[in-house]
């Protein structure tokens, strides 16, 4: 559905004709630079009362009366550069084709392979920010002991019919299982086969790690996650303008432009991300070790606990042999973290290039945003997968969150 809105910028008096792509999220912001003058423009699509579309008229904008310059706004879209000022463009029609599924996964019965609706087919889960903030206040209870707060939550989360297995690690567990569909098996098959291998080949290791885990990491750990997909899900409606590319495993189109560019709620994200990551990958070491037949903490050249204190840039090198656990770091750029931890990091005056230098004094750099948006979709999955993997190695050792 396409909402055209008459817009008047409020620094150049110019009219604009925002042809905005509407998504899911109960509100939708957009910001964007003026077509005339180039001042920036945000406003907020709010959905609240379904099927009629609200504006609010955030910051330099208020409604148009007349035509203007066409501008295409995307939610869980980017839109081609070319097409930007395009009437008449929809972006949805030139996205990726749904994906095929067998008889088993629904539709028609029928000769030849079954479609989903593309909404399904592509994944995405509709109100995914919204979702989130219920789940991690049931996470945030469960932590503080405060079970009667979680399980209200954890009845608003599932809805009625909630049974007793619908506890809080199986709500995050199928939340994320969920929000990445449609490639949910081929993520989670190759490292959930590394856990189980671990269990049943080299059970002494894997339950000592196990226990090391629940006394020493566990807890932090949890909440590090939660922390982070807080901080993703403050910027979600920027982050789902490429994020339909990452779960589809997909490139994302050489001409793919953001249209919506609230800099400010991404800038920081990657090398947050990174950060958690980085701290997070004793666990993939650790298992890699025990099917390697060592101790769960010894790796070839050092400890455990030597590991835990080596940059974060390097860690990935204990386990670089194993195809499974690396796709853990496919997105792993310490150049784009220390940009961003060092405040050299840019977005131009077009708000559709983002520059930086690692560390504030290297080699000046480029990436558009939209690209910067799907690496850090990339590091986000890659953080969602494991978050879940980590669940999978709970429910292996017999415990739970």
């Amino acid at each position: 559905m396409i909402s055209r809105t008459y817009v008047q910028c409020l620094t150049c008096s110019n009219p604009i004709t925002a042809r905005i792509q509407v998504g899911h999220e109960l509100e939708q912001p957009h910001t964007f630079s003026c077509p005339h003058c180039g001042t920036d423009i945000k406003l907020t699509l709010i959905l609240d009362e379904p099927p009629i579309v609200k504006m609010r008229w955030d910051d330099n904008c208020a409604s148009g009366t007349s035509e203007g310059k066409i501008i295409n706004l995307g939610v869980g879209f980017t839109i081609a550069k070319d097409r930007l000022n395009q009437d008449m463009y929809f972006p949805a029609f030139f996205e990726l084709p749904p994906v095929p599924i067998d008889d088993n996964g629904g539709g028609v019965a029928g000769d030849g392979p079954l479609f989903q609706d593309i909404a399904v087919g592509l994944g995405g889960l509709p109100r995914a920010a919204d979702h989130w903030r219920v789940l991690q206040k049931a996470l945030r209870f469960h932590r503080t002991g405060q079970a009667e707060l979680r399980e209200a939550q954890l009845d608003i989360f599932w809805g009625p019919g909630r049974t007793e297995e619908n506890d809080v690690d199986n709500a995050v567990f199928m939340y994320f299982m969920r929000l990445l569909e449609p490639n949910t098996n081929a993520l989670f098959k190759p490292i959930a086969e590394e856990l189980r291998q671990a269990r049943h080949l080299h059970s002494v290791e894997f339950f000592s790690l196990s226990d090391h885990y629940t006394k020493d990491l566990q807890a932090d750990r949890i909440q590090a996650y939660s922390d982070i997909f807080t901080e993703y899900f403050r910027g979600y409606t920027e982050f789902n303008q490429t994020l339909v590319y990452v779960r589809n495993g997909a490139a994302l189109p050489p001409d793919a432009v953001a249209t919506s560019s609230a800099f400010d709620s991404t800038r920081m994200f990657y090398g947050n991300a990174f950060e958690v990551l980085g701290s997070h990958l004793d666990l993939p070491a650790a298992i890699n070790n025990i099917n390697a037949g060592r101790k769960f903490d010894q790796m070839l050249t050092m400890d455990l606990a030597k590991f835990r204190t080596i940059n974060k840039a390097n860690r990935t090198n204990c386990f670089s042999t194993n195809a499974a656990l690396s796709w853990f770091v496919t997105e792993y750029d310490s150049t784009i973290r220390n940009a961003s931890h060092h405040r050299w990091f840019k977005l131009d005056d077009s708000r559709h290039t983002v520059h930086f230098r690692s560390g504030g004094t290297g080699a000046l750099q480029s990436i558009s945003y939209a690209d910067y948006l799907y690496r850090c979709n990339k590091l986000a999955v890659q953080l969602m997968v494991m978050l879940c993997w980590e669940l999978i190695f709970l429910r292996l050792s017999n415990k739970s969150l």
